[in-house]
C-alpha cells in the first residue's frame, strides 16, 4: 500500500479512532530466500522519533511516536489518527501539579495521569506497545516507570504495573522498555535499568495493581553477560531493551548491554543465539563489523534494541549501532543482514537515483536505515521498521519503512 503525505495529514486531522483489531499479529514463517525490497510506509513529516511498531490481527499498524508523546494508528487504507496520548504534551506526572492557568484544553489532568480517555491522557515517554487477545493495549511509559493499559471497551487509561517514577523494590519498574505477550496471554517486560526481564501478573480483586516476577537477570546492582545454559533467573543481564515470545513459548531477549540476543527455553535455561558480546567499552560504533552473515554466535552485534519473531522462531533484530536489520534463521542458527547498508559495501548512490536518497524500491541491503527501532511483522510476512532519525535531514528521517518479500 502506498500513501502520500497529504493523505496522512488529512487523516490525522479528521479521523476518529475506530475499534482496534483484536490482539497482536504473529507472522507466518518469514519468506525464503532472504531478499526483500524496501519502501517508505509512513512518510517523514508525521512522526518524530518513532521507537516501536506493532501490527494487530486486522492489519492496523500502531506506531509509538515517542517524540510527540503519542501512539498513532494507521489502518489498512492509510487512514491515521492518534490512538493514545496528546501530541507534544508530556507534562511530568503527577499532572495535578500543573497550575490551572497552564493547563491545555483537551488534556485530562489527574494525579497519576490515569482514568482518562486514551486521547486525553498524558504520557511522559512512551516506548513500546502490545495488544492482548481482546484488543486491550499496553504501553511502556519509560520515564514514568510504568506499563499503561488502555481498555478496549471504554478507552480509559490506567497504570497496569509499576509507578512512582521507577525503582527496584515493591513492584517497581525502572525504565521499562520492550513488551511481549506470549501465546498463553502472559505479559513480559524488559525492565532496562533493573537489568531484568519480568513476567507481569494481572491485578486481582485483592491486588489492584499487577505484580512482577523476575524470570531473568539479577537486578540493578548485578549486571553481567557470562552465564550460559543456566536457569535464567540466576543469570545476569545488562540493560535489556526488548523481549519477544514465539508460538512455542520460548522467550527472546535483546540483551543490549551484552550485545547479544538471548533465549529462555521452555525448560527455563538461558543461552545466546546471536552475538559474540565483543567488548566495545560502551560505544556501539567501536564494535568491529565481523561480516554480513554467519553462525549467530560468531557475528558481532553493535547495539541490539528490538526483536520480532515469526511463527517458527526466526528473528528480525534491529541494530542501530550498525544501522542494519538482521535476520536470524532458527533452523540453521545463522544470521545475515536483511536491510541497511552493509559497512564497506555502500551501493546506495546507484540504487537511490531512481527513487529517493533513502533507497525506496531497492533491495533492503542497498537502502539506507537511520537508527532503526523495534520492528514488527504482519500476517503476510512484511516487516515494518521505525526510523528514529536524529538530525531531520533527507537521509535522517522520522518515518516507518516496510520490507516486502522480493517475490511479491
Amino acid at each position: 500500500m502506498k500513501r502520500n503525505n497529504w493523505q496522512i495529514w488529512l487523516a490525522l486531522m479528521f479521523a476518529v479512532l475506530p475499534t482496534a483489531g483484536a490482539g497482536w499479529c504473529q507472522a507466518p514463517t518469514l519468506a525464503e530466500p532472504d531478499t526483500y525490497t524496501i519502501d517508505t510506509y509512513v512518510p517523514d513529516g508525521v512522526l518524530r522519533g518513532p521507537t516501536s511498531v506493532r501490527v494487530d490481527t486486522a492489519g492496523n499498524l500502531y506506531v509509538v511516536d515517542a517524540g510527540n508523546f503519542v501512539v498513532r494508528r494507521f489502518d489498512t487504507s492509510g487512514v491515521g489518527q492518534v490512538a493514545a496520548g496528546t501530541p507534544g504534551s508530556n507534562v511530568k506526572l503527577p499532572a495535578t501539579t500543573v497550575a490551572n492557568a497552564d493547563r491545555v484544553k483537551g488534556i485530562c489532568y489527574t494525579q497519576t495521569g490515569d482514568h482518562c480517555q486514551s486521547t486525553q491522557a498524558v504520557f511522559s515517554s512512551p516506548r513500546d506497545i502490545v495488544l492482548d487477545a481482546k484488543g486491550n493495549i499496553y504501553i511502556t511509559d519509560i520515564s514514568a516507570g510504568k506499563i499503561r493499559r488502555i481498555d478496549v471497551k471504554t478507552g480509559i487509561v490506567t497504570t497496569f504495573a509499576g509507578g512512582a517514577g521507577g525503582g527496584w523494590e515493591d513492584g517497581q519498574l525502572h525504565a521499562p522498555s520492550g513488551l511481549a505477550i506470549g501465546p498463553n496471554g502472559i505479559l513480559y517486560v524488559a525492565d532496562k535499568v533493573n537489568n531484568v526481564v519480568r513476567q507481569v501478573i494481572p491485578p486481582t480483586k485483592d491486588a489492584k495493581k499487577a505484580s512482577l516476577v523476575t524470570i531473568a537477570g539479577l537486578g540493578p546492582n548485578s549486571p553481567g553477560c557470562a552465564q550460559e545454559g543456566v536457569v535464567a533467573a540466576t543469570a545476569p543481564l545488562t540493560r535489556p531493551q526488548d523481549v519477544a515470545v514465539d508460538a512455542a513459548g520460548n522467550i527472546y531477549i535483546a540483551d543490549t548491554g551484552c550485545r547479544k540476543i538471548r533465549v529462555i527455553s521452555k525448560a527455563g535455561t538461558i543461552s545466546t543465539l546471536v552475538g559474540t558480546g565483543a567488548d566495545h567499552v560502551g560505544v556501539p560504533l567501536e564494535v568491529p563489523f565481523t561480516g554480513s552473515k554467519g553462525i549467530g554466535t560468531a557475528v558481532n552485534l553493535a547495539y541490539p534494541v528490538g526483536i520480532a519473531v515469526d511463527g517458527v522462531g526466526n528473528l528480525v533484530i534491529s541494530d542501530p549501532g550498525f544501522d542494519v536489520l538482521w535476520l536470524y534463521r532458527a533452523k540453521s542458527q545463522t544470521v545475515k543482514v536483511l536491510a541497511g547498508l552493509i559497512p564497506g559495501q555502500n551501493t546506495l548512490a546507484v540504487c537511490a537515483s531512481a527513487r529517493n536518497v533513502q533507497g525506496d524500491g531497492c533491495v533492503g541491503t542497498a537502502a539506507f536505515l537511520n537508527i532503526p527501532g523495534k520492528p514488527a511483522l504482519d500476517s503476510s510476512g512484511n516487516i515494518y521498521i521505525p526510523e528514529q532519525g536524529g538530525t531531520k535531514t533527507p537521509t535522517h528521517p522520522f518515518d516507518v519503512r516496510i520490507l516486502r518479500p522480493a517475490a511479491k
